[in-house]
C-alpha cells in the first residue's frame, strides 16, 4: 500500500429490520511501514469510532458489520467484518423511523459541491425531535460523534485521514479525494431523500 490509496469504507446496521449503510472514505497519508490493509483501517476504525457510535444511538439499532476495500487503486476484494450478535445502541428509548436522521456535513478546504458531503445518522430517539430540530442531548451525542470521525484513524500499519471522494465526468483526473477539515452537525432533523421534520408541506 502507498501514500495517497484510497478507502471506502461502510458501516453496516439495521432499525425495524431495513438496512442502514453509511458510506466513508480514507486516504493514507504516508508510505506506512508495516502492510496497511484494508482491515487495519477496519481495526482503527472500529476501536476509535464504534463507542462514539453507539453512544449516539437507540438501542433498537444494531450494528451489524463494517465492509472496506481500496478502491484507488483498485484493490483486493472487500473485507468485511461483522460486529458479535447483540451489537446494539447504547441508548434505551423508543427510536423514531428508520428513515429520519441527523445530518452531518462534510467540510473541506474548497469551496464548490464537489468538494463537500453529507452523513446521515439514523437510529434517534423519539424525544430527540423538537419541532423538527435536535433536542440539545442528541445535538451534543452527534457532535461527539462527527469530531471522532473526523479525526485520523491511527493504525499500527499506518494512518488515513477522512476525505471527500469524488468523481468526475467532465474534468481530468477522473477521481480525486479532498481531505475533510470539518464534520459539523446540524441542528435540523432530515427525512432522507425527502423533507426536513417541520418544514413544508
Amino acid at each position: 500500500m502507498a501514500v495517497n490509496d484510497v478507502y471506502r469504507l461502510a458501516m453496516e446496521g439495521t432499525l425495524f429490520s431495513q438496512q442502514i449503510v453509511n458510506v466513508l472514505h480514507y486516504q493514507l497519508t504516508a508510505d506506512p511501514t508495516l502492510s496497511f490493509t484494508a482491515q487495519s483501517l477496519i481495526n482503527g476504525w472500529t476501536a476509535a469510532v464504534i463507542p462514539t457510535w453507539r453512544a449516539a444511538v437507540v438501542d433498537s439499532y444494531v450494528l451489524v458489520q463494517v465492509s472496506c476495500t481500496r478502491i484507488h487503486p483498485v484493490g483486493p476484494a472487500t473485507v468485511i467484518t461483522p460486529f458479535a450478535g447483540g451489537t446494539v445502541g447504547a441508548r434505551a428509548s423508543p427510536p423514531l423511523p428508520s428513515n429520519v436522521a441527523a445530518s452531518i456535513v462534510k467540510r473541506t478546504a474548497l469551496i464548490g459541491r464537489r468538494h463537500r458531503g453529507r452523513m446521515s445518522l439514523a437510529g434517534l430517539a423519539n424525544a430527540d425531535n423538537v419541532g423538527g430540530l435536535l433536542s440539545a442531548g442528541a445535538f451534543g451525542l452527534v457532535q461527539d460523534l462527527a469530531n471522532v470521525l473526523e479525526d485520523l484513524v491511527v493504525t499500527p500499519d499506518g494512518d488515513a485521514r477522512p476525505v471527500v471522494w469524488t468523481r468526475h465526468v467532465d474534468v481530468l483526473p477522473a477521481n480525486s479525494a479532498t481531505p475533510i477539515t470539518d464534520m459539523e452537525p446540524q441542528t435540523s432533523i432530515r427525512v432522507q431523500r425527502t423533507r426536513t421534520i417541520g418544514y413544508g408541506a
